[in-house]
């Protein structure tokens, strides 16, 4: 895991739909009330909601 801040605008996001399949975009939010990859709760809240 790794947090960088981008400068300017990074452009649209462009999916490969050969490797990604059942995708959704989600707030972080909802991100903790998905079942994600083991330990991903950790992750989010250190990205988004850091104390």
């Amino acid at each position: 895991m790794f947090r960088t801040k981008l400068q300017g605008d990074p452009g649209a996001v462009k999916i490969n739909f050969d490797e990604h399949k059942g995708f959704t975009w989600v707030t972080p939010a909802d991100g903790l009330r998905m079942e994600l990859i083991d330990d991903e709760d950790p992750c989010f809240r250190l990205t988004y909601f850091p104390e």
